[in-house]
């Protein structure tokens, strides 16, 4: 295995674990959270409408105008700070960390490798709400996530196996 194909593995996983952990610190947060709060917050409503809206124009669309681009960012950003000062500050920083990650793997290793190989968040969000949070993990449940491990195991030998087949494949061309 190449070291940069390595390094984009254990970026892609990395980035699932911390996501895994994050998922649960917002959980965490989310549970401690004043919802009345939330609820009657009219910058938050806007915010959301707008972000809805513009999104809508923005994916409908070919080309949409530079004001509606301008009010999406600032309504996600509105969302994004919203929610750390609002929920947990410590799961936005752990997310944000996570899709860095995630994209960094990007540069060492194919996409249709990089994002399914973070999908051990799965297996780390479960094992960790069941450890810290009481949360219940059935037999079946253990079974989709061992799945999902031997999965990104599968998944990360196939693409080095594909990827040593194309460099074969220009070899045998530049013959």
């Amino acid at each position: 295995m190449h070291q940069k194909s390595k390094l984009g593995i254990i970026l892609a996983i990395s980035a699932g674990i911390i996501y895994g952990i994050a998922s649960i610190v917002f959980k965490y947060g989310i549970d401690l959270v004043d919802y009345g709060s939330l609820i009657s917050n009219t910058g938050l409503w806007i915010s959301a409408i707008i972000f809805i809206l513009t999104g809508i124009a923005m994916f409908t669309r070919l080309e949409s105008s530079y004001v509606v681009k301008i009010l999406f960012v600032l309504s996600l950003i509105y969302l994004g700070l919203f929610m750390m000062v609002k929920v947990s500050f410590i799961a936005m920083i752990l997310l944000i960390g996570a899709f860095i990650l995630a994209f960094l793997a990007l540069f060492y290793i194919d996409a249709s490798i990089a994002w399914p190989l973070t999908g051990c968040k799965y297996a780390v969000c479960s094992l960790i709400a069941y450890l810290f949070l009481g949360e219940a993990l059935t037999s079946v449940g253990v079974l989709g996530l061992v799945l999902i491990l031997i999965g990104t195991v599968f998944l990360a030998l196939g693409g080095e196996i594909a990827k040593k087949s194309d460099e074969t494949a220009v070899l045998d061309d530049k013959r």
